[in-house]
């Protein structure tokens, strides 16, 4: 969101479509990105009802599109540079995801889960869905990975 000081009425989107986007702040004056406003993003993990396994963190710049329109990045169909339901982001079952059953002995790696919950997190959460019919905006690339 952008807005000029002490003006409500001036409220204007300017990004969206990120996932937990925390490291936000404006480029510098003396950089070529001067007054865009950067943006960095955990990627999702196998954590929740959608896990996913290595889902990058990058770093976009969020300005309006020529039309006045809020750039979109993606969030919860796409991951970086990819679409979420790439093979690559596929979850494995590792220690962090809600449908393991830790291994009482620490087997069965990777993923110490045990063989019976693995089943199931392999069964039930492969490949990962999109959850939109359709991307609502054109979907803008981050300027690199983290």
């Amino acid at each position: 969101m952008r807005a000029k000081l002490n003006d409500p009425s001036t409220i204007q989107p300017v990004g969206w479509g990120h996932r937990n986007g925390y490291a936000i702040r404006f480029a510098p004056n003396n950089h070529p990105l001067a007054g865009q406003l950067l943006v960095g993003e955990d990627g999702a993990d196998e954590r929740g009802a959608r896990p996913s396994n290595g889902a990058p963190e990058v770093l976009s710049v969020d300005q309006q599109n020529a039309d006045g329109t809020p750039v979109y990045h993606g969030w919860p169909d796409r991951y970086g540079f990819l679409p979420s339901s790439q093979a690559v982001f596929n979850p494995i079952g590792g220690r962090s995801d809600d449908l393991c059953v830790p291994s009482p002995d620490a087997t069965n790696p990777p993923s110490f889960c045990t063989p019976a919950s693995l089943a199931n997190i392999l069964q039930f959460e492969v490949p990962i869905a999109d959850v939109l019919a359709f991307p609502p905006a054109t979907i803008v690339a981050p300027i690199s990975p983290r």
